[in-house]
C-alpha cells in the first residue's frame, strides 16, 4: 500500500480549495497503475484514467510542523469525480469539488514512486 501527499493545483482563485490531497493505492490497484501504464506505452496512447477516492486536507499553519513540513488539517469540503490519470511513465490525480464546478488536479508523479518506501510527501516545508 502506498500514501501519497500531493499539492493541489485548481481553476478558480475565489473558491476556498483544499491544499493538498491525501491518496492511499492498494497494492491490487498499484499493479492496476502499472498494467495502465504499460497498455499506454504499448498503444502509444496518451493517458488512461481509472476512478479512485481520495480525502483533501488544507495547511495549518497555526499548528506545530510534522516532521518539519506543514501540519495538516482536515478540509471542510468533500471531492467528488476523482480520477487517477495514467500516462507512460507517471499519473496525476483530477476531480471536482463537490457541488460546485471548480475543478482541481495535481501535479505528475512518476509511476516509480509507487515501489518506494514510505509516504510520498509533497507538502511544503514549515518555515
Amino acid at each position: 500500500m502506498k500514501r501519497l501527499i500531493l499539492e493541489i493545483f485548481n481553476d478558480d482563485r475565489y473558491f476556498k480549495a483544499a491544499d493538498y490531497v491525501i491518496l492511499t493505492i492498494n497494492d491490487e490497484e498499484i499493479g492496476e497503475v502499472k498494467e495502465l501504464s504499460e497498455k499506454v506505452r504499448k498503444s502509444e496512447g496518451f493517458e488512461a484514467s481509472m476512478s479512485h477516492s481520495c480525502s483533501a486536507a488544507n495547511a495549518d499553519l497555526a499548528a506545530e510542523p510534522d516532521n518539519g513540513k506543514v501540519a495538516l488539517k482536515a478540509y471542510e469540503g468533500w471531492m467528488d469525480a476523482v480520477h487517477l490519470t495514467v500516462a507512460q511513465e507517471d499519473f496525476f490525480v483530477t476531480g471536482f469539488y463537490g457541488y460546485s464546478d471548480v475543478s482541481w488536479r495535481t501535479a505528475p508523479v512518476p509511476i516509480s514512486v509507487l515501489d518506494e518506501e514510505g509516504v510520498y510527501d509533497l507538502r511544503k516545508d514549515s518555515a
